[in-house]
Order: structure tokens, then sequence, then C-alpha cells
């Protein structure tokens, strides 16, 4: 309720006439009685007399300044104090030194009354200048000593790079995708007008030479970058992971590296070197002179796994030493340092954030390796295990799954290139190798085909497969099976709602169950006019 008291009297609100605030005359009176108690109140206390509404005082006393050297140690003087040191101290008292001057505002807010502040000296215009002008010459010299502390102890400093003198150069690729080249010919007497024999539809033929084109539009890892190759266990992306070093230590990867051998970094954490991964190597025909094992050497030579971002630095040096092409961490969550929480964004990018930064100073490219979770999402990308994070930083994520009739190999993300290069089919079949303790089987990764399906499609009839079907929708499809028309696979919806509901379902069941089936999906659709209007349900073909 708004009053209409003027300021310092301390009268209330007065009803007139035509006041048709009050539902009745009754609850009129009622108030009138009620404001006229609380005058006759007012008007029996002396400070009731002259009440002031506390904006109005701040606003009396907003333009009137005074130092702060001059508060005094009373209550409101220490409360004043206190305010004024710790709004400094939250802008950082080494940068802004407090203020000499506070306002008659400030005062009111602290407690202050009108006879307390008209005992205080209050600075003219002229004693207000110099007072701020000491604040200005006091802030200038701390920004000052800020500087010069920071090059003293070489702490942080804002850089300034402008687009125009940052020279543009195009996406140099590790792995370039000549899948849609290939011809895939079992031998060379088949009539293909060029016959030739690949064994991997992802590299180059024996016997023939890869070109890189003048503008390259089918990269798929990018060099001085962080990409992720994701999969479910047993799928082939560790494989993956060796088939790709062995490619780039001989030189015949199509890329920038292609024609010129090149040493890979290799970190894994889960497989064994003697066991599994020296084997692999081997198998897929990698120099193994040119693959390095990277562990950190701590006291008495004892060795550990790298940990990230600790051990960034310690890596970024053997890089450029061994001029490495290719960095495969196998997996890529297990290098966290310790105290880090894959699943935590903030952690996440606190590890992986310097590694892109190494990546991108020695053009070396990071493959990480990475699981799948049981997450039931819609796409390949939600099924990393771990803070989306990970495949937020990387710049390119390939997915692997296997659904025992086929592998497929699809990456959905590419930030740097295309986004609709094909899937692949790929296999891993068994190899074996000679050991100097004799032979042994391992497995080998190769790139069979262009896919028809990607790894969604995989996913998504694995979802199909596992979700159960009601007994309606079981119903349902069946007696579309059975009593579809020849011709056009359709069927009243009319006959099937009774149908149903003499096996005893609700014409709102058979209604939902049609709506919400999705394999296989149900379509519909209404035919003719009027009384002759009918609805015809179908399985979507």
């Amino acid at each position: 309720m708004k009053s209409t008291a003027q300021p310092g009297t301390g009268a209330g609100p007065e009803a007139t006439p035509d006041d048709n605030r009050f539902a009745t005359p009754a609850a009129r009176s009622r108030w009138l009685e009620i404001q006229a108690q609380a005058n006759a109140t007012r008007e029996a206390s002396p400070r009731g007399r002259n009440v002031e509404a506390p904006h109005e005082r701040c606003e009396r006393w907003r333009f009137h300044f005074y130092a702060v050297e001059d508060l005094p140690q009373s209550q409101w003087g220490r409360k004043l104090s206190r305010t004024v040191t710790q709004r400094n101290a939250r802008r950082d008292p080494m940068r802004f030194p407090p203020s000499l001057i506070f306002s008659g505002e400030d005062a009111v807010k602290a407690g202050a009354t009108d006879e307390q502040l008209q005992a205080l000296h209050e600075l003219t215009p002229e004693e207000t200048a110099v007072l701020k002008e000491r604040e200005a010459t006091e802030h200038a010299a701390a920004k000052i000593r800020i500087n010069d502390k920071a090059q003293q102890s070489g702490a942080r400093s804002i850089q300034i790079t402008w687009a125009s003198e940052i020279q543009p150069e195009p996406v140099p690729w590790l792995w370039v995708d000549v899948s849609a080249s290939n011809t895939w010919v079992a031998d060379a007497s088949c009539n293909s007008p060029d016959p030739y024999e690949i064994d991997d539809i992802a590299c180059v033929a024996k016997g023939r030479v890869w070109t890189p084109p003048e503008v390259e539009t089918d990269g798929r890892i990018a060099c001085g970058m962080v990409s992720i190759a994701a999969g479910r266990e047993g799928t082939g992306k560790s494989s993956f992971g060796i088939w790709l070093s062995a490619k780039i230590t001989r030189g015949t990867l199509p890329g920038a590296h292609y024609g010129t051998p090149k040493h890979v970094f290799y970190l894994a954490t889960e497989d064994s070197w003697k066991y599994t991964l020296v084997p692999r190597l081997i198998a897929a025909g990698a120099d193994m002179s040119k693959v390095g094992r990277v562990e950190v050497v701590v006291q008495e030579g004892a060795t550990v796994t790298m940990s990230l971002p600790d051990d960034t630095e310690l890596l970024t040096q053997k890089i450029i030493e061994h001029q490495v092409a290719v960095v495969v961490v196998d997996p890529l969550m297990s290098t966290l340092s310790s105290g880090l929480d894959a699943n935590g964004s903030r952690d996440v990018r606190t590890a992986l954030e310097p590694l892109a930064k190494m990546a991108d100073q020695t053009g070396a490219a990071v493959v990480g390796i990475a699981h799948f979770n049981k997450a039931t999402g819609l796409d390949a990308l939600s099924r990393i295990t771990g803070s989306g994070a990970f495949k937020d930083i990387a710049r390119a994520v390939m997915v692997f799954a296997n659904d025992g009739d086929e592998r497929v190999f699809t990456q959905p993300k590419n930030s740097v290139g295309r986004y609709d290069l094909p899937s692949l089919n790929y296999e891993v079949r068994q190899a074996v190798v000679d050991t100097p303790s004799g032979k042994t089987a391992t497995g080998l990764f190769a790139f069979t085909s262009v896919a028809d399906r990607s790894v969604d499609d995989l996913l998504a009839d694995e979802r199909n497969r596992g979700r159960r079907k009601s007994k309606v929708t079981t119903f349902l499809v069946d007696y579309l099976s059975e009593h579809a028309d020849p011709q056009t696979g359709e069927v009243e919806a009319a006959d099937v709602i009774a149908a149903g509901e003499g096996e005893g379902f609700t014409r709102n069941q058979i209604r939902d169950a049609r709506a919400r089936s999705k394999d296989p999906e149900i379509d519909t659709r209404k035919e003719g006019f009027g009384d002759q209007a009918r609805n015809l349900w179908s399985i979507k073909r």
C-alpha cells in the first residue's frame, strides 16, 4: 500500500471519499481506525515526529564526502572501515589500495546518525580532489609494482597477437582417406578396366603411388592435434593403434608423411609389450626401430606410467628430439594424474589442454584410445567413457563397433575436415609371427571395404534387439504380418482394433502400441472421405 505521507512528518496515508480500494465500507472504517492509532502513537513519541525513510536519508547524504582517516572509533565507524577494507580486498588490495574517501551515503548504510555525520569534518571540493588524486597515484604505483614483480618472478602476463600477424596454413593430414579411389580386386585376371590387388582399402596398393591433391578434402587425422579412437572391448580399437603406428613407421599411410618413415611413441597401460604389442607390430609390418615405448623414470631408475599434465613437458622434449609423427595413448584415461576426476570436465581439460598445446607446438598427432560406457544414447559420441570434455577437446573422433556379423569404423567428428567421409568395414584376422622363443598367434588389423552402415546403425540394432516387445505390440505385428493385403501390405485399422479387443486389449492400448513400435515401424494412412473414409495400417518396409 503506497504511503501519501510527506518525509519527516510522520503522518500516515489518508483515505479519501472516492477511495475505492476497500471491498466493503466496514473494511475502510477498520483501516482508518488502525491508521489513527498509528498516528497517535507516533505523535506521542519524540522520535516518531520526524521519521525519514532510509533511502531518503541516503539520497540526502549522497554527495557529502569525508576522509577515511577521520572515522571515529565508534561502532558505525569501525563497521564502515571494515566495509571499505573488505570491498577493496575483493578487488585485490595489491592492485587496488584502500580508498581514502567515503560518502555520507556509505556512513548512513553503516548506521551513522545525522548528528554523528554533522560532527565530522566534511571535505571541500578542493580537499576531495586532492584525496582522489592521491588514490589515483597509489593505484598507478601499485600496478607498476605488480608488473615489476611479474617480470622478476616469471609470473603470467597477457600477450596479444593480432590475427593479421598470423600466417594461415592448410591442415597437414596424418591420414587421408583413399577408400573411395581404391578398387577392390581379388586378382589381376578379372575384367576390371584398372585391376590391381590391395590388402587394405585405406592404404595405397602395392606397386602404385599416391600423389596428394592440390586441395586435400578427405583428411581423417590431422597432424598437431588430438584425436580419439573409441569402442567397446574387443572391437579392435587398440589394433587400429598398432595399424596406424606400423603404417607411419614405413611411410605407407596416405598423408603428410607418405613416403617418409617416421618415429612413433606408444604409451600402453593395459597390454603387455612382449606378449601382445610387439607381436602385433611385427604382424603389421612395423619398423620396430621406430616404435618407442614411453615410460617415466623416477627415483633409482624405476619407471612409471606417464601422467598428464605433469609429464607433458618431458614428453614434448622427447617428441622434438626424435621428430615423432604420432603418439598413441592406450587408453588415454589412464594417463590422467592422480587426483584428477575423469568424469569432471574441468579436471579432464586440465590434463588434455596442455597435451593439445604440445601437439600444436610439435606437429605430432596424438591418438588416444577410449572405451565405450554402458549408456544407451542414440549416438556413438555419447558412449565415450568419462567426461564429455574428452570428445570436446579432440578434433577428430573415430568409433568402432562389432555386431558379430561385421565390424564397422565410423568417424562422427572431424572438426577440421569433412563430416561425410565413408564408414569402413574392417577385420582383425589371426596372424602367426616368429619370436626367438617360437611362433605365436596375434591379431592383424586391416580395412576391407566401404561399409553400407555406420557404427550408429549397429548400436541402434543392438538396442532394438535388447528391447522386449510388449504383448500388445507382438499381437499387432503378428496380425499385420498375417492379414496384410498381398498388393499393398495394408490392413484396415478397424479390423486390427476389433481383433485386438477380442484378445483382451483396449482400443487405446492398440493405438499406443502402433505409435510406439520402432522395430518394426508401423505406418498409417487415411483413404477416402466422409462416411467412406478408413484408416489403413502397414508394417514399414
